[in-house]
């Protein structure tokens, strides 16, 4: 009887709907939220603890930095430079599953002219390629390969 009873429980539980996995564009969607996010506070810590231990960051002009501590030392010195206070923007335009861990997601980036009375720097654009793993709790960014485009004129 006993057996009974927990066989029925296993089989109660496994018939039971299992919570779907989120989109890859959903996953792509909320790392680019936070991302952005981190961007636009200039907190190069956040945008660093985004990736992978050995998570790479490729910047447009083909500089490799490799794990969290490389990319904090990157955008601490690109808000140094001046990229504080630019807002930045981007769009995915694909997202893929490449297995239940992975998913990559293109899209396009753009980070903003400064607000006036700033420096007149012009708006920067271009395309990137992510993939991520999902580590515990959570997803790291792999790969992040950022490449340089002209801005279209309508923003």
């Amino acid at each position: 009887m006993m057996r009974t009873v927990f066989s029925l429980i296993c089989v109660a539980a496994l018939a039971q709907p299992a919570t779907a996995a989120p989109s890859p564009h959903a996953v792509a969607q909320t790392l680019l939220d936070a991302y952005l996010s981190a961007w636009d506070r200039a907190d190069a810590g956040a945008l660093g603890r985004a990736y992978a231990t050995r998570g790479v960051f490729i910047n447009p002009t083909g500089n490799r930095f490799v794990g969290p501590a490389a990319v904090t030392q990157f955008y601490a010195a690109a808000f140094a430079r001046g990229y504080a206070g630019r807002t930045g923007a981007a769009v995915i335009t694909s997202a893929q599953s490449t297995a239940p861990d992975l998913m990559t997601a293109e899209g396009r980036w753009r980070i903003n002219a400064p607000a006036p009375p700033a420096a007149s720097a012009a708006p920067e654009c271009g395309v990137f390629q992510m993939q991520a793993r999902h580590e515990g709790r959570g997803w790291k960014v792999t790969l992040l390969h950022e490449t340089s485009a002209d801005c279209p004129e309508n923003g």
